[in-house]
């Protein structure tokens, strides 16, 4: 069996942002750092605070976050674009950076009110992991877990 995949479903940076384009510009300015710290987070099991910084300071974590909310709201294509930059430097620093941004992604869909308590202080959150209502308005079939320290993607950094 042979699967067609339509050019078209694949997300491609066709509409410029500049918002955009300047975070994946800072953030591979970044990737030498990321690359000399590679190591180190590997050794420690956790991401440097040092690169926690930088990715504050160039927005990473605003990317996906409403403007309303301080945030760069930008177009879905350049989320995966992120991940690849950041993934030139560290692939660990990638994959546990990508959960913590995508995760403000999907506060975007949560009501209005929960947005408000996540966003409304600084404009981001690093929440390692996110489990709330169906869209239906029925309560989560997960029931409510109490996690040891490391089991969730990000929860060394969670704030």
């Amino acid at each position: 069996m042979t699967f067609k995949i339509d050019p078209a479903a694949i997300p491609s940076i066709t509409d410029r942002n500049p918002d955009g384009e300047a975070l994946l510009g800072a953030l591979q300015a970044i990737v030498p750092d990321l690359r000399e710290r590679a190591g180190d987070a590997e050794a420690a099991g956790r991401i440097p605070q040092e690169t926690i910084d930088e990715l504050i300071k160039a927005r990473a974590f605003q990317a996906v976050v409403p403007k309303r909310y301080g945030g760069l709201e930008l177009p879905y294509p350049y989320i995966p674009q992120i991940f690849r930059v950041l993934g030139r430097g560290c692939s660990s620093t990638s994959w546990s950076i990508g959960f913590l941004i995508y995760h403000n992604f999907q506060y975007g869909h949560s009501p209005l009110q929960a947005q408000d308590e996540v966003w409304g202080t600084r404009g981001f959150t690093m929440t390692p992991a996110l489990l709330h209502k169906s869209g239906d308005g029925r309560a989560s079939p997960f029931p409510r877990r109490t996690f040891p320290t490391g089991s969730v993607t990000g929860m060394p950094r969670a704030v």
